[in-house]
Parts: C-alpha cells; structure tokens; sequence
C-alpha cells in the first residue's frame, strides 16, 4: 500500500494554531484514537463533510443552534 505525506506546520504564537498544537497533543486524543494520524484524517473528514452540508444548506448552522436553544429551555422546563 502506498503512503501520502503531508506536513503540516503549527506556528507559535498564533492562538489558532496553538490551539490546534494542544488539541492534537490532547489526553482526549491519545485515548479517543489509535493514533495522531488517525484524528487528523476524522478531523479533515469531519469538517469537510461539514462544509458540504452547510454549503447545500445555508441555514443548517442557525437551526442547529435554535433546536439545541429549544433543547436547553424543554430541560429547564423539565426539570
């Protein structure tokens, strides 16, 4: 099987990137995954996914937000 490389450079200093630097070096990540490589590809593939859905559907983000909003009140009420 071949491989395909990448690099992927993390700044120091750029809060974006810093923050992307912890995520991946993250205690969630060593235990939620087999390996780094393996949560950079569920990342990109994720996100990407993402962005299709969001690309076909413009207001998918806003009612996502809207029915968690209605979510969080029925709980309160609930309880």
């Amino acid at each position: 099987m071949a491989t395909k490389n990448y690099n992927i450079r993390f700044r120091n200093g750029k809060a974006d990137e810093d923050q992307a630097w912890e995520h991946l070096h993250s205690e969630e990540v060593r235990h939620s995954f087999r390996s780094q490589n393996g949560f950079v590809i569920a990342a990109i593939n994720d996100f990407y996914d993402r962005h299709l859905c969001i690309t076909k559907d413009p207001y998918l983000e806003s009612r996502e937000k809207e029915d968690a909003f209605a979510d969080r009140i029925v709980r309160q009420v609930e309880e």
